[in-house]
């Protein structure tokens, strides 16, 4: 409200916007030819004289005012963080987004928090810095990660006197499970942690009968959800079945999750948002969390998700998805593992050269020791660097190559910090985890010997037994189609795309004990 003025028996007030308000009796304003300014806030007081007309009439208020208004009112609906920190409200919700970060072309931003009012909020950075906007109060991170995009989301769990988030307290997830207090918020135990891997994506909090955070909630990427301290289990069934899930908010009686692409999942009683002017961006992957006030629309609509998000996520839970990954032919003899990593770093706009890839691993020169029917005897550890000589050839041991750990290195060395490497791989992750977006550097042998090629084992200068057949390689596993019973790969043996049965490649990946590095 901006004024208040007395008229007749009763009077009138005068809010944003130009809208009145009457009370008592008798008062009925003249309001043939008034007009307000849409949604321009520039209206400050209305004077009515004689406002005895006979005939009433309702004041002539604009749609767009009424819509402003009302959004003021009551707040509703809600914004959209997008990865480099943009903020798109949606719904009619008025935000104060004065000073929120942004990092134009780095997809960094990871989460948001939002005060009721829309008078400002936080952002979270995959480093751990928590950005105030708005009137929002400044927030001193618990934890700050240099260089490495590991946090995941926060909660803020103190109120003003008003009710309104003030950012005193609360709590920091990252990508290990790992739960940061903040202010003096209450300990937490419980919580699941995962040494190594980065697998936990969103978290909330419950609190007791008193207000206190006393467990909470974390959700993971495949969307499994883990209970911790005094909070009950939650399942929440209808999520994508992929690992796409990012965030997870609760509201009084239910709660939503956000997957990958803006995809949104409620569950609980009566949570129904209001979506208005809600908007993704297709198949690019950027949207990070969406954050949603007062989701209880007496007109249920369902979420405008796009064609384009929609095909994403469908093609990750059903194995349809082919990512559009650079195609390059290796540049050495032997660098076939350094330019499969290049191309998955190409697809996430990392351009590394496979020399520099070459140098984070070094090499290892000495001669192997062979016998008389060329087969290896001694050589070095390609679990720990490129063995023999890049420009050699395979058939006479003057060169080989290098297998998963190295390679994972050279990729978060790169600039990709969501790099998994090791063996053991169930072609299904696999697969589920390219159909999610994901690039994938698989080991197996050049193509055309891939039934053929007998593995043997020779030892290591360090003692490890290596397997290996003397037609070693690697590509790039870019697509999946399940339904068709094929997959499709980038070949850096002279730049080659494949597809090829999943039973073949299946066989030929089996062969270095499903040895893969995955660019998530």
């Amino acid at each position: 409200m901006q004024q208040l003025h007395a008229a007749g028996n009763g009077g009138f007030a005068v809010a944003k916007l130009g809208v009145v308000s009457t009370y008592g009796n008798g008062v009925s304003p003249y309001w043939n030819g008034y007009a307000d300014w849409n949604r321009w806030d520039i209206l400050r007081d209305i004077v009515l004289v004689n406002p005895t007309n006979p005939t009433p009439t309702a004041q002539p208020v604009s749609a767009a005012a009424m819509a402003d208004y009302q959004a003021r009112a009551q707040p509703r609906g809600g914004a959209v963080l997008d990865g480099w920190g943009g903020l798109h409200s949606f719904g009619g919700f008025l935000l104060d987004a004065e000073g929120a970060p942004w990092w134009p072309g780095w997809d960094i931003a990871r989460a948001v928090s939002l005060r009721a009012d829309g008078s400002g909020g936080w952002t979270l950075d995959g480093f751990g810095g928590i950005h105030a906007f708005g009137a929002a109060p400044f927030i001193t991170t618990p934890v700050f990660w240099q260089r490495w995009d590991v946090a995941r989301a926060f909660v803020v769990t103190s109120r003003d006197s008003d009710g309104l988030a003030d950012g005193r307290q609360g709590y920091l997830l990252d990508g290990f499970g790992g739960i940061h207090a903040w202010g003096g918020a209450p300990a937490l135990t419980g919580w699941p942690y995962t040494q190594g891997q980065d697998l936990w994506r969103g978290l909330d909090i419950h609190y007791s009968a008193n207000g206190v955070p006393d467990g909470g909630w974390e959700i993971d990427r495949w969307g499994h959800v883990a209970a911790f301290g005094a909070a009950p289990p939650l399942t929440i069934s209808g999520q994508p079945n992929a690992p796409v899930l990012q965030q997870l908010h609760t509201l009084p009686g239910g709660g939503y999750t956000v997957a990958r692409w803006g995809i949104v999942t409620t569950f609980g009683s009566g949570i129904s948002p209001y979506w208005s002017g809600y908007g993704d961006w297709g198949g690019w992957d950027i949207v990070r969390d969406v954050a949603i006030v007062n989701a209880s629309n007496p007109q249920p609509t369902a979420q405008p998700s796009s064609a384009g998000a929609a095909t994403r996520v469908a093609g990750a839970a059903n194995l349809a998805y082919t990512n559009a990954v650079p195609l390059i032919a290796q540049s050495r003899n032997l660098d076939c593992e350094s330019a499969a990593l290049r191309m998955a770093l190409l697809f996430r706009g990392f351009d590394r050269s496979e020399d520099w890839i070459l140098a984070q691993m070094g090499a290892d020169l000495r001669r192997a020791v062979v016998d008389q029917f060329g087969d290896v005897l001694r050589w070095g550890d390609p679990y720990q660097t490129f063995v023999g000589n890049v420009n050699g050839v395979e058939y006479n041991a003057s060169g080989y190559g290098v297998y998963y750990p190295p390679i994972a290195t050279a990729a978060f060395r790169g600039g990709y910090r969501w790099t998994v490497g090791r063996e053991g791989w169930t072609p299904r992750d696999l697969y589920v985890e390219v159909a999610a977006g994901n690039t994938v550097v698989v080991w197996l042998p050049v193509y055309g010997y891939w039934e053929s090629a007998a593995m043997r084992t020779w030892t290591a200068w360090d003692g490890r037994a290596i397997r290996y057949t003397l037609v070693e390689h690697a590509m790039t596993l870019i697509g999946i189609n399940a339904a068709a019973g094929t997959v499709t790969l980038n070949d850096p043996n002279h730049g080659v795309l494949r597809t090829v049965p999943i039973y073949q490649f299946e066989g030929a990946f089996a062969k270095f004990n499903n040895m893969a590095v995955v660019v998530d």
